[in-house]
């Protein structure tokens, strides 16, 4: 991958797994099942963190249930203008939110997603969330859930990406996917334009559309190429041992899970010098690799300032000492001249008053035909 693509992956794919609330159910044979969403059939071992990742057949299975169950379910119950629909609606967002959050969960993830999505004719979308800096990926989950086959032709359909709006500000107020409903239901946001207060989903996008503006007019927040290229150059010198003397490798404990591709250890030292020290590890906190690469990028930061810094103070001591090495030797010469001068029998006082002199006339001619310069180089008539 390219140092653009690596960037919106690991920007788009690092799922917080505490917005969910996982529920269990124990089976007719005594086995638990751990749901992440039951209604949608997610479990917890659908989620993947690290260098796991979520199967191609797994995102089928979930999107073939989404389609083929929750959306003809749900239209059965719109149909019958109940008073409750839009609940049922927010029901759908809150399984098409868990379903998103399940799949980008692990940069390892893409690969399987952008597949499935290949399946239905989703080029664009597949080339937006994975090359376009500016797309609310979002949008490439709506357009997988809600659409369907015309004339063997896959078709978004028209609410798709108003739904991807809606989960995108979910997603970025760190909304529970327990507490999707209520927080559409409450939802409330003043238009600008209209000065009209919207509610609920309308209110959601708009806001999130008018959140969008605002930072594309303000130039937005995405790096170039070349800022890229330089964090992962910070993020390779924190990593590097021959500059980094903190850094070392060790074999991993069968302690840490197979899963955990990034992190943090707390440890204390023990033992002595007569009988070696060791380190008591307590604790082993996964982290992202967004957060991993943030943290590595400051180290290496850090650490390119302070050499940048010393370079600058060596190369000023440099400068000075060679204008004082020039301004000693021309001294010199002007000394041996003189030495020469006063061994040939010249008048040396005089001499450098008649040069003082010369270069006071030379002044003078200069001052006094210095209007006289802007004809210099006129072309003649």
């Amino acid at each position: 991958m390219s140092d653009m693509t690596d960037y919106y992956l690991s920007r788009r794919f690092d799922t917080d797994y505490n917005l969910f609330d996982f529920e269990k159910e124990t089976q007719p044979d005594g086995t638990e099942i751990v749901y992440a969403n039951k209604r949608l059939g997610l479990r917890q071992s659908d989620l993947f963190m690290g260098i796991d990742h979520i199967s191609e057949e797994r995102v089928r299975e979930l999107v073939k249930s989404f389609k083929e169950k929750s959306l003809p379910a749900d239209d059965i119950e719109f149909n019958k203008l109940k008073v409750a629909s839009r609940l049922i609606l927010y029901h759908q967002l809150a399984e098409a939110y868990s379903f998103g959050l399940a799949c980008f969960g692990s940069i390892h993830n893409h690969q399987v997603l952008t597949a499935v999505m290949g399946d239905y004719g989703l080029h664009k979308h597949v080339r937006l969330l994975t090359h376009k800096g500016r797309y609310n990926k979002w949008n490439a989950i709506t357009a997988l859930l809600y659409g369907e086959w015309e004339q063997g032709h896959y078709k978004r359909a028209r609410s798709a990406e108003k739904y991807g709006c809606v989960l995108a500000m979910l997603e970025a107020r760190k909304v529970k996917v327990a507490d999707v409903v209520n927080h559409i239901i409450a939802y409330t946001y003043k238009d600008a334009g209209t000065g009209k207060t919207l509610k609920g989903i309308i209110a959601m996008e708009t806001h999130y559309r008018a959140l969008a503006k605002s930072s594309k007019n303000k130039g937005g927040s995405e790096p170039s190429a070349k800022q890229i290229a330089f964090r992962n150059e910070m993020i390779a010198r924190a990593e590097n041992p021959s500059l980094n003397d903190v850094v070392f490798e060790m074999p991993k404990p069968d302690q840490l899970r197979e899963a955990v591709e990034f992190g943090r250890v707390t440890f204390k030292r023990t033992g002595n010098a007569k009988t070696g020290f060791k380190l008591l590890v307590v604790a082993c906190d996964a982290w992202e690799e967004q957060q991993y690469r943030k943290f590595a990028f400051a180290l290496g930061k850090s650490a390119y300032d302070e050499e940048q810094k010393a370079q600058a103070d060596a190369d000023a001591a440099a400068k000075e000492e060679a204008e004082k090495v020039e301004t000693v030797t021309a001294s010199i010469k002007q000394a041996d001249v003189i030495q020469q001068a006063l061994a040939a029998g010249v008048d040396v006082q005089a001499l450098m008053d008649t040069i003082v002199g010369a270069v006071g006339k030379l002044t003078e001619v200069k001052q006094n035909t210095d209007h006289l310069e802007q004809f210099a180089d006129m072309d003649p008539a």
